[in-house]
């Protein structure tokens, strides 16, 4: 049984850490894109869409979808890899119960 949850939550690590990746470039493409395009703006309205849709677009009506998208995938991406974390904590709890 031990050996089955190692394999299945590896198994399920490795597929996230993957997915996390292919997120991670096209978000680095998106980034790219917008550094050419010169737009700027803080942080934190990443993580906020409507506050993003209010105050960032406006400015930067061009790239109001490479924004959107950007700020999409990169909440995409934090969440992945809080799970990857939590499933490398479930691993390592269960080695350590079970050795």
């Amino acid at each position: 049984m031990f050996e089955n949850i190692i394999l299945v939550a590896t198994s399920l690590f490795i597929g996230l850490l993957v997915l996390n990746l292919f997120f991670r470039i096209k978000l680095l493409k998106l980034y790219r894109k917008l550094i050419e395009g010169e737009v700027d703006f803080p942080p934190t309205m990443l993580f906020n869409s409507q506050k993003l849709k209010e105050e960032v677009v406006p400015r930067y009506p061009a790239y109001e979808s490479e924004i959107l998208e950007f700020s999409r995938k990169l909440n995409t991406s934090i969440r992945i890899a809080f799970v990857v974390f939590v499933i490398s904590l479930i691993i390592g709890y269960t080695y350590l119960k079970n050795r």
